[in-house]
């Protein structure tokens, strides 16, 4: 394909990708912003809490072996599986759940279509950006999946403020989007196949560090996910609007974050932004800790500490880019941010597990000090990246 043809259709797959994740951001975010709310309305104990996390982390952790069977047909058919998954699990939350454990089912079908779309993502993002200019495009699209989610968490707020919509309502609504998504995704095109028809699990030494970076990001990250909010609703009692508040605080202020996380990559390099992004989520940390008080000011303390953590996870894109970076050819960047993702999950799996037999006999404060205890080695992990400033490979295969 000549020069200006391939300029014709990366700009053609920039756009639809773009608005893809539009639709999946008002998907996914919305979904992810009410989700601890329907885990409480089955009245489980934090420890309960924290097991139900296995299942809903195992597809992230078997993620390796199920985009190795789906390589052969390129990321962005990747991407259609992956919001099939989506819409199916959604649906049966929505409708087919009858007991707890059934819901674990279609749990576990869901989060399969969020975790296949999360190396997919970061392929397809790099794939489109421009030399020098990776981690913007990245911050680009994350605003614009952000805009979505703040959308949809309005939207879905009126529905529960004025028209008692329900979950039911909710993630039917959210259904439908995947699906306008899938039909999206199918209207790119694939500029060449991967080299390789199948990809196998890849541990290679020069990526042990991003190993280990996945792994404890993904211990810190998850006791975030599962008891920030578990805090705010099981302490502080907030119910399902105000957390689809708090998530459209976080939005609205994504909508501006991400751009500049982007290029804060682009600038000063993976290993600063990931330093920056520990520190910071330590200071979170304390905050959590700290909290001796049901008071409004303690309240929006640790609302002000569950809006970091969501903002900081974006500075996770430096991670997809150093390894763009440092790949030895291009066929081992989406299997080794694949085995990322699996041992960040595997971590995941368990961790909140421990954390939520913690909080039943000692206190929410001892979780959060693993968490700190952890942010801490991050930090010491994110200094000993290499620094690379400037870009080995101009893209990679849709």
């Amino acid at each position: 394909m000549h020069d200006e043809g391939m300029l014709e259709l990366r700009k053609r797959n920039t756009y639809l990708f773009a608005v893809a994740t539009a639709f999946i951001g008002f998907a996914f975010a919305t979904v992810e912003h009410i989700i601890s709310n329907y885990y409480d309305s089955y009245g489980i104990t934090a420890v309960q809490r924290g097991w139900l996390e296995f299942p809903r982390e195992l597809p992230g952790m078997l993620l390796v072996f199920i985009s190795g069977l789906l390589y052969f047909l390129g990321s962005a058919k990747m991407g259609v599986i992956a919001m099939l998954l989506g819409v199916a699990g959604l649906l049966g939350l929505g409708f087919l759940t009858p007991s707890y454990y059934v819901m674990i089912l279609w749990l576990f079908l869901y989060n399969t279509g969020t975790h296949l779309w999360m190396p997919v993502k970061a392929e397809i993002g790099m794939s489109l950006a421009v030399e020098g200019k990776t981690g913007r495009q990245l911050g680009r699209f994350d605003m614009i999946y952000t805009f979505a989610g703040l959308v949809g968490g309005s939207l879905i707020y009126l529905g529960f403020k004025q028209f008692s919509m329900g979950y039911t309502g909710t993630f039917l609504i959210c259904a439908l989007s995947l699906i306008v998504a899938v039909f999206i995704l199918s209207k790119i095109k694939t500029i060449h196949k991967p080299e390789k028809e199948k990809i196998k699990l890849v541990f290679k030494k020069q990526y042990l560090l991003y190993y280990l970076m996945c792994m404890f990001n993904g211990a810190r990250k998850q006791i975030s996910i599962t008891f920030v909010p578990w805090l705010l609703i099981r302490i502080f009692h907030k119910t399902a609007d105000n957390m689809l508040l708090i998530g459209m605080a976080s939005s609205a202020l994504g909508i501006v974050v991400y751009p500049l996380i982007g290029r804060a990559i682009d600038r000063f390099g993976e290993k600063k932004v990931l330093a920056v992004e520990a520190l910071l989520l330590a200071v979170a940390c304390i905050a959590y800790i700290a909290v001796n008080s049901t008071s409004s000011l303690v309240s929006t303390m640790v609302i002000a500490g569950c809006i970091l953590d969501r903002m900081l996870t974006y500075a996770g894109n430096a991670r997809s880019t150093y390894i763009k970076k440092i790949a030895e050819t291009q066929d081992d960047v989406l299997p080794t941010i694949s085995t990322g993702i699996s041992l960040d999950h595997l971590v995941s799996m368990t961790i909140p597990a421990l954390g939520g037999y913690i909080w039943e006999a000692y206190g929410y404060r001892y979780v959060f000090v693993g968490a700190l205890l952890i942010a801490i080695i991050n930090f010491i992990l994110d200094n000993k990246m290499k620094s690379i400033p400037i870009e080995k490979q101009e893209s990679l295969s849709l």
